[in-house]
């Protein structure tokens, strides 16, 4: 029997800061129509989550389409997939009161690409919300397409290999391996679930690669402001927010959250990739070795054609 395709039963919020200039940023998570998949509304027009759409914009996805933009979505894009198992999401983006973008905008460098926001246990917080007998899911009687791979593709970073067992279970499998000077080698491995996301991989704290920007509080602003001058004049890096990187292998241990944080971090950022896929990746193993946002769009550009519907449809 095939899986159906579930909506939002209503409509639920939550804000954060935006990562550049720390303004504030309400996100609405509204109902979608069946086979709409996850669509942006922003200020500027709606940006649907595909592969034409997406492009790596540094060390994040970021969707185009037409004139809007928005940046920062993986996160929300792998919790809502595979974390909630929504298929069909209006996820609309609001700043409020941008006081600290005044100065870009008096100056005419205000950008126009939003941003989502960051907040602590931002991803916990949707999983619960989809929880078992949380009535927040509402099921459409629609078949959802689960995608697959037969056989094996394999490129560099990231690899992909179809298995009858996991076919057959309609499960995927996911092993990312990161490596940093001062930590070495961490991998960690899953199989994804509703209940795996939430346990294992909702805690996990995106890694910041630019600490200085918020060594000196004095400076903070000011340091952002220089890096960032079209998000405004703040920063919203915080530590509960942001995993920090550290010079030796126990001050890295001791900043984690959870073991092989940026392991975990890093199957998020997959699954966020995959996301932009016109269905459910299953019965799968993946395998990504410092597979970055651009190999992600790449890798699943350049095979797209490979990836067809379990039941064949």
């Amino acid at each position: 029997m095939k899986p159906h395709q579930h909506t939002f039963a209503r409509e639920y919020c939550f804000v954060g800061q935006e990562p550049y200039g720390g303004n504030f940023v309400e996100v609405r998570l509204l109902p979608a129509a069946v086979n709409s998949g996850y669509i942006f509304r922003t200020e500027y027009g709606d940006v649907p989550a595909t592969l034409d759409t997406a492009s790596a914009r540094g060390n994040t996805l970021s969707l185009n389409f037409e004139e809007a933009s928005v940046v920062h979505v993986e996160h929300i894009l792998a919790t809502l997939r595979y974390g909630c198992d929504v298929d069909n999401v209006i996820i609309e983006v609001r700043r409020q009161e941008p006081t600290t973008l005044r100065p870009a905008r008096w100056l005419g460098m205000a950008t126009k690409c939003e941003v989502i926001p960051t907040a602590p246990e931002r991803e916990l917080y949707l999983c619960q919300l989809c929880g078992a007998g949380s009535g927040s899911r509402k099921c459409q009687w629609a078949p959802r397409r689960d995608l697959t791979v037969f056989g094996s593709i394999a490129d560099g970073k990231l690899s992909v290999l179809g298995t009858r067992a996991l076919q057959d279970a309609r499960s995927l499998s996911i092993r990312a391996r990161t490596l940093y000077k001062h930590i070495g080698l961490q991998s960690f491995r899953c199989h994804i679930s509703d209940e795996v996301f939430r346990d294992e991989l909702a805690k996990a704290r995106p890694l910041f690669r630019y600490p200085y920007l918020a060594r000196f509080s004095a400076a903070e602003r000011i340091l952002a402001s220089l890096a960032f001058p079209s998000y405004g004049c703040g920063t919203g890096l915080r530590r509960d927010t942001f995993f920090y990187p550290q010079n030796s292998a126990a001050a890295w241990r001791s900043e984690e959250r959870v073991s092989a944080e940026i392991a975990r971090h890093s199957i998020v950022d997959r699954l966020g990739a995959f996301a932009l896929l016109p269905g459910k990746l299953v019965g799968v193993h993946v395998e990504a070795f410092l597979s970055g946002h651009a190999n992600d769009i790449a890798f699943l550009s350049r095979y797209r054609e490979r990836f067809v519907s379990l039941s064949g449809d």
